[in-house]
């Protein structure tokens, strides 16, 4: 698991640092809708720079941090749900790192998403 926080540093070497990945956990903050942009934006120079061949399959978890400050959420469920029909298997749950709330359900569903598509597809290969 690598954390880079969207730093640029890490996108020079992400060729390296994401060989092999079997799946991505996209976190943005739901009261900075920059940050939601920025985690998408990541995600598409990911599958293009490691060569994902169909991105639609590849194990997606969209996490929305700081579910604790619902008052302040400035992205919408609607255009996260959006977002992960448009990534196909793209799934997403709101977590409150503060809080320890849904953390660890969130880590939980992608490994699940990563397990179930190795064991009904024991021979695809994402990579191009």
């Amino acid at each position: 698991m690598w954390d880079t926080s969207g730093q640029q540093r890490f996108r020079e070497l992400a060729a390296t640092l994401y060989k092999g990945v079997e799946g991505f956990v996209m976190v943005y903050d739901i009261t900075q809708p920059s940050s939601f942009d920025a985690a998408l934006k990541i995600r598409n120079e990911l599958i293009t720079l490691i060569g994902i061949k169909e991105p639609e399959r590849f194990p997606t978890m969209i996490v929305g941090n700081k579910s604790d400050l619902h008052r302040d959420r400035r992205i919408q469920q609607d255009m996260v749900t959006q977002q992960c029909r448009l990534m196909g298997t793209a799934q997403h749950v709101d977590v409150s790192a503060m809080k320890n709330e849904g953390v660890h359900a969130a880590f939980q569903s992608i490994a699940k998403m990563i397990m179930l598509q190795v064991n009904f597809n024991p021979d695809w290969n994402y990579f191009k």
